[in-house]
């Protein structure tokens, strides 16, 4: 039996997206992102195509070229498409693969307007549920991440 519980994983990307509602900018979306990417690793291994993706994104990120994002999860959704139309047994995680990528792929600008910007770590975890991942892996490494990021942005 483990001593974690599924309200320390809300609680956890409550405090997340609090603080990402209350800082609501372009630094603080892409530590977010960074974030994300940092808990990512739970998927390992990558295949090629996979690995592709996430060199050209991060690339992308540096470099500020919204169009190379946008376009990345347009191919991302693609495959998830094409995924859905197999409608095989091993389909469910694959997807949830392919949208936890996604999840690092949508400009700040697209979450103008919905409010649900501050969400994205909310619904990364899904996809990541989705994907095959634990529960208590996702928790044990975003609580990790989470202190890193606080302890690095001076967050108490």
């Amino acid at each position: 039996m483990t001593d974690i519980y599924r309200d320390d994983l809300i609680d956890l990307i409550d405090e997340i997206c609090d603080y990402h509602e209350k800082h609501d900018d372009l630094d603080t979306y892409k530590k977010i992102i960074n974030l994300k990417a940092s808990v990512l690793v739970l998927l390992e291994p990558f295949d090629i195509a996979e690995m592709e993706v996430l060199i050209k994104g991060k690339a992308a990120w540096e470099h500020g070229d919204d169009e190379e994002i946008k376009y990345i999860r347009k191919e991302l959704g693609r495959k998830r498409s094409a995924l859905y139309e197999l409608r095989g047994s091993d389909c469910k995680w694959r997807i949830g693969r392919i949208d936890a990528l996604r999840d690092l792929f949508y400009t700040y600008d697209e979450g103008e307007g919905y409010g649900e910007r501050s969400n994205t770590i909310d619904y990364f975890v899904i996809h990541m549920k989705e994907a095959g991942v634990s529960r208590d892996a996702i928790y044990a490494k975003l609580k990790d991440e989470w202190k890193r990021f606080k302890k690095i942005n001076n967050i108490k």
